[in-house]
């Protein structure tokens, strides 16, 4: 298991697969978005802050897998 995975593990049980849903809609919003503007250049940190932003808008609609 990876360093960055094993920030999840709790007493001994791995958190990993709890997601908020919101991550998956607001990714899909934003390749749609991006779609559509083609001619537009976005650095990966702009990409990162709007993300970031949008989900801090949202309430957290977390989900197990399973």
């Amino acid at each position: 298991m990876s360093e960055q995975r094993t920030k999840y593990v709790v007493d001994g049980v791995d958190m990993f697969s709890v997601r908020n849903r919101n991550e998956t809609r607001v990714a899909e919003c934003m390749r749609e978005e991006i779609e559509k503007s083609k001619d537009t250049y976005f650095s990966e940190k702009a990409l990162q802050d709007v993300y970031a932003y949008a989900l801090n808008q949202l309430s957290a609609r977390y989900a197990q897998s399973g």
